[in-house]
C-alpha cells in the first residue's frame, strides 16, 4: 500500500499536475526511523514492460534497518530494450552485511551487485537516488 505522503507518489502527482505523465513503480525495502516506509521508485516516459525485485541485504525483515533491495524495470527506448535498476546501500558499515560498507570497499560492493544481476543486457543503467527531505513535495 502506498500512502498519501510517499515520496514517489507525490512525485508522481506534481509531475502529472504539470503535463508529464510518467509509468513508475515503487517497492517497500524497510521501516525507517521507526515510522517511515522507505522504499525504491522507478519513473520513465515510456510503458514499463516488467518490474523486478530482490534483497541485496541478508536481512529480510522489513522492520530492520540494515534491509536493503534492488527495483528494476525494462522498458523499451529509442536504443531498444534496456533494464533500469535502483539500488541503495548506505546506512553504515557492517561486517555481517558486505552491500552496507562505505568507503574503498564500495568498489567491491558494487561488483557484487552487478554479478548478482547478472542478466544479459546491452545497456544497464543505475540512475542516482534522490533522497525525500521533508515538506520538498
Amino acid at each position: 500500500m502506498i500512502h498519501r505522503d510517499n515520496h514517489a507518489f507525490r512525485a508522481a502527482l506534481s509531475f502529472s499536475q504539470k503535463g508529464l505523465p510518467y509509468h513508475w513503480t515503487w517497492i517497500a525495502s524497510k521501516i525507517g526511523y521507526d515510522k517511515y516506509d522507505e522504499g525504491l521508485a522507478l519513473f520513465c516516459d515510456r510503458p514499463i514492460l516488467k518490474t523486478r525485485q530482490f534483497y541485496i541485504s541478508e536481512s529480510r525483515d522489513y522492520l530492520n534497518w540494515k534491509t536493503r533491495k534492488i527495483l528494476g524495470i525494462t522498458a523499451e527506448t529509442e536504443q531498444g530494450i534496456q533494464e533500469f535498476y535502483t539500488v541503495h546501500m548506505a546506512g553504515g558499515t557492517t561486517d555481517r552485511n558486505p552491500f552496507l560498507n562505505n568507503g574503498t570497499e564500495s568498489q567491491g560492493s558494487l561488483r557484487r551487485l552487478l554479478r548478482l544481476l547478472s542478466g544479459s543486457w546491452e545497456t544497464l543503467i543505475l540512475p542516482p537516488t534522490f533522497p525525500a527531505r521533508a515538506g520538498t513535495w
